[in-house]
C-alpha cells in the first residue's frame, strides 16, 4: 500500500500478488476515500462505487494492481 501527494492530489496503490503455484482466485477489494474526498481515478474502474465506497471484484491468476487517485476539499 502506498498513500503519496503531488500537487494536491493523493495517490494510493495496491499490489495483489498471485502466490506461484497457487490457482487464480476471485478477490474483493472494498476501499473507502477519507471524509470530503473526491475521486480523479481509479484504475481498473471499480466494479460499484457507493459514496465513499470503491469495490473492486478482481481475479487473481496473476498479479494485480489497484491505483486511486483523488483530491481532498479545502
Amino acid at each position: 500500500m502506498v498513500v503519496a501527494d503531488a500537487a494536491g492530489l493523493k495517490r494510493y496503490g495496491l499490489i495483489l500478488q498471485k502466490q506461484p503455484g497457487t490457482d487464480g482466485m476471485p478477490v474483493k477489494v472494498n476501499l473507502i476515500l477519507p471524509a470530503q474526498a473526491r475521486l480523479i481515478s481509479a484504475s481498473p474502474s471499480p466494479t460499484i462505487q457507493s459514496g465513499a465506497v470503491l469495490e473492486f471484484d478482481l481475479q487473481l491468476d496473476e498479479d494485480q494492481q489497484i491505483e486511486v487517485i483523488y483530491a481532498l476539499a479545502p
